[in-house]
């Protein structure tokens, strides 16, 4: 009989038929295993809200089970380290389908092992105050009926394309959507974060330096509180649990900045300035609570510095290779990905960095052609690229699609072609 494991997830706040479209589950390890490599299987318990297994001979009983899923030739676990299972998505779609299925129901998944000669332990209750709990990834959206009710989409906001743009223009399912314009002044290279499924605008320039801060639940626009001043552009944004983060910018004179301004709605503080160099043109993204600040520029000289945020306390951490201006991030998991960009003095790039922190790896380049001030967003476990500027100043309006790692074209973007975008997800 094959040894067993389970995991009980409870009160599940999905409804009833939801379209799932990325679902895994995280575990960590709770020893250092590395002899043979292991082979496991999953399934989750084809019930709609099943008690946990007492014994072991429940946890064998268990007979009414959803397709397996393999994850095979497991290699070396460290201690401490999280891993993810295979996607699950098409066997929690069965449970989240049952005809008695109702939002606060408990799950259970059953990871087997498949005639292996070694060994993986990983933690089902949390150590460290909770810190190993396995955690269920689940990425959905709710329906009624034909109805889609709620779903989650790229937003492209401003930049340049002839002239200083207003444009809102949304991507859902492979579809972009012209929506309403933000209030003006129109901008570019302004930044862009969520909030609590809210969009956010900050700064940027038109005739000068901005302060703007614009809130967008989609299909409305509220202008909010300025942000701190002084008003600049080229600065990087993220959101770090429930508080937006501003980072560094410059203005037209060539005064750079390395503030760091915290935004809960509706209510702005500054915060520990950014590590050295002033810098602008960076990036910016979010990993598990923690904002990372990459690259940037100051005069001619290009940084490759990645900075860690946990508020209020930054950390210098690995350089990233080679240092850039105007590239894009964003977050995938809990990994960042750098974008594109441009070497001063040099050929603007195609590149694709992954950062697991603390390591970088160098990914499958972006798709052609290489650019710079283009915009990036994740959707549903997928990276994206939005537009940009090519050698020779011809603007683009391409769309591509990064599911680590492998690059798709997608639809084009919404006329007119720009630059010095921003980007968000809602």
């Amino acid at each position: 009989m094959a040894n067993r494991a389970f995991i009980r997830f409870r009160n599940i706040t999905i409804i009833n038929r939801a379209i799932v479209s990325n679902v895994f589950a995280r575990f960590t390890a709770y020893s250092d295993r590395s002899d043979a490599p292991v082979n496991l299987r999953c399934a989750f318990v084809n019930e709609d809200n099943p008690d946990a297994p007492i014994t072991f001979a429940e946890l064998q009983g268990f007979s009414s089970l959803t397709d397996w899923i393999s994850w095979d030739t497991l290699g070396g676990w460290t201690d401490g380290n999280a891993y993810d299972t295979p996607d699950l998505t098409a066997i929690f779609q069965t449970i989240i389908n049952r005809a008695n299925w109702t939002s606060g129901n408990s799950s259970i998944l059953i990871v087997e092992d498949v005639s292996s000669s070694g060994q993986r332990g990983f933690s089902s209750v949390g150590f460290e105050e909770g810190g190993e709990k396995a955690i269920l990834f689940v990425t959905y959206r709710a329906r009624e009926g034909w109805g889609i009710l709620t779903d989650t989409g790229g937003y492209i906001y401003g930049g340049y394309g002839e002239d200083i743009l207003q444009d809102c223009d949304e991507f859902s399912f492979d579809v972009w959507t012209n929506k309403t314009n933000f209030p003006l002044p129109a901008r570019m290279t302004h930044a862009a974060s969520t909030i609590d499924s809210k969009g956010y605008l900050y700064c940027g320039v038109y005739s000068s330096e901005l302060q703007d801060c614009d809130e967008y639940s989609p299909d409305t626009w509220i202008s909010k509180t300025n942000c701190p001043s002084p008003g600049r552009y080229a600065l990087a944004a993220s959101t770090i649990d429930d508080k937006g983060y501003i980072y560094c910018g410059m203005e037209p004179y060539g005064t750079y900045y390395q503030d760091c301004d915290e935004y809960a709605p509706d209510t702005w503080a500054n915060k520990t300035d950014v590590p050295n160099p002033t810098r602008a043109l960076l990036a910016a993204s979010t990993i598990d609570s923690k904002g990372y600040i990459y690259c940037g520029m100051y005069g001619v000289a290009d940084f490759s510095d990645c900075d860690e945020y946990t508020p209020d306390t930054w950390i210098s951490r690995t350089s990233a290779s080679p240092g850039r201006r105007s590239l894009a991030a964003s977050t995938i998991r809990d990994k960042g990905y750098i974008y594109c960009g441009h070497a001063f003095g040099t050929t603007y790039l195609q590149r694709c960095e992954e950062y697991t922190p603390d390591t970088w790896t160098s990914k499958t380049d972006c798709p052609s052609p290489a650019r710079r001030d283009c915009a990036a967003s994740t959707i549903n476990n997928r990276g994206y690229i939005y537009c940009g500027l090519l050698e020779g100043a011809i603007w683009r309006q391409d769309c591509d699609e990064y599911t680590p790692d492998t690059w798709v074209s997608k639809v084009d973007a919404p006329l007119p072609r720009r630059k010095q975008l921003a980007a968000s997800t809602i």
